[in-house]
């Protein structure tokens, strides 16, 4: 059989039709059944959970790092997100501006920033020093050198 646009217009129509049709019969036949709010029952799973250590975000980084000499990358650049998160403890987010996370094969981690996000980048820097700010007027590639 050749599909055309109208016998894929009529499938897509059906289909949607004994969907419709397929859940108002669940719908109906869960109206019998109670539906309980209640959160006795539940445990609570957090109880033994600790944050993520300075320490744990170090090995992290050693770890990436002798991946990197093996495989022999220079560096790896991360944009704000759950990457830089996870080596840095800093949750950013994306923007027109340039803020990133290096991680060199050997030494410190670098964040670079705008000049005036310094203060908040530096609260929530877990590892590192190295914050590399740069000026609306220059190129923040510079700093990641």
């Amino acid at each position: 059989m050749t599909i055309t646009k109208r016998n894929f217009l009529k499938a897509s129509g059906a289909s949607i039709a004994a969907l419709a049709v397929g859940n108002q019969a669940l719908a109906s036949s869960n109206a019998s059944t109670p539906i309980t709010t209640s959160i006795d029952g539940l445990k609570n799973i957090t109880t033994d959970v600790s944050a993520i250590t300075v320490n744990e975000r170090k090995a992290r980084i050693e770890k990436a790092q002798s991946l990197m000499k093996k495989m022999d990358i220079a560096a790896i650049v991360l944009e704000p997100g759950a990457a830089m998160d996870y080596f840095s403890g800093v949750q950013w987010w994306r923007s027109e501006r340039l803020t990133a996370l290096v991680i060199p094969r050997e030494g410190e981690v670098a964040i670079v920033c705008p000049f005036f996000e310094e203060p908040s980048i530096r609260e929530t820097l877990a590892v590192g020093k190295d914050v590399r700010v740069w000026q609306e007027h220059e190129s923040p590639f510079k700093q990641v050198q």
